[in-house]
C-alpha cells in the first residue's frame, strides 16, 4: 500500500516519472513505468501485430533463455526444436533454477526473452549483464515501454508490448485488480525491432 495513494492524479509527469528510476518499491516503479508508457508516442508504421516468436527465426538446437514465464510462447518455441530454459522467480509457477544454472542459461543463450517485469523488480540490469552474446534480446510483456531509445546502451533488439485499445475497460479492470488475462481483449499487442 502506498501512503501517497490519492495524490498522484494531477501530478506533473516529470515528478511521477522519477519513480521509475528512484522508486523505493515495485509499486512506485510501476507508477513510473505506467506514466512512461502513457507518454510514449510511437509511430504505428513501426509496429507489427504478428506473433512475437516469428521475429526470432529460431532454429533446432538453438538455446533460448526466457526470463519470466510467457506460457503462450513455450509451445511455439519448443515446436521449432530450440532448447528452452525458463528462469522464473515465482516458485508457484515453476521450479526455480539454481543461481549457477541461471547464469549459465543467460550466458549461453542464442535468444533471450526478458519480461518487462524486470524493470519493476530491479533485475533488468542484472539480467542483461549476465548475457553472453545472444543474437536476439527481446524485452516483452504488456508493460514494455515501446520506446527503442530507452534501450540504447543495452543489447536489446526487440520490444514486444501492448497498446491500449479500450481505455475505459482497461481502467475499470485495473481499478478492480485485474491483470493481463482480463486485459488482453482490450489491448493490441505490438512488436518493434530496435535498429542500431
Amino acid at each position: 500500500v502506498l501512503k501517497e495513494a490519492g495524490t498522484y492524479a494531477g501530478s506533473a509527469a516529470v515528478d511521477v516519472l522519477q519513480y521509475l528510476v528512484d522508486g523505493g518499491n515495485a509499486l512506485h516503479r510501476a507508477i513510473g513505468l505506467a506514466t512512461a508508457n502513457a507518454l510514449v508516442a510511437f509511430p504505428d508504421d513501426k509496429t507489427e501485430d504478428r506473433e512475437a516468436t516469428t521475429y526470432f527465426d529460431l532454429k533446432p538446437g538453438e538455446k533460448v533463455a526466457m526470463v519470466g514465464l510467457f506460457a503462450p510462447l513455450v509451445g511455439r518455441i519448443r515446436a521449432t526444436g530450440a532448447i528452452l530454459t525458463i528462469i522464473e522467480k515465482n516458485p508457484d509457477r515453476l521450479e526455480i533454477l539454481s543461481p549457477n544454472d541461471k547464469r549459465q542459461a543467460l550466458k549461453e543463450c542464442d535468444v533471450a526473452i526478458v519480461t518487462a517485469t524486470t524493470l519493476l523488480n530491479n533485475t533488468f540490469e542484472e539480467t542483461i549483464n549476465l548475457l553472453g552474446s545472444p543474437r536476439v534480446v527481446a524485452v516483452m510483456g504488456p508493460s514494455t515501454p515501446l520506446a527503442p531509445d530507452i534501450f540504447s546502451g543495452t543489447p536489446g533488439t526487440h520490444l514486444g508490448g501492448a497498446v491500449v485499445a479500450d481505455s475505459a475497460r482497461v481502467l475499470q479492470i485495473i481499478s478492480e485488480g485485474g491483470g493481463t488475462p482480463a486485459l488482453r481483449p482490450h489491448l493490441r499487442f505490438v512488436n518493434l525491432t530496435i535498429y542500431r
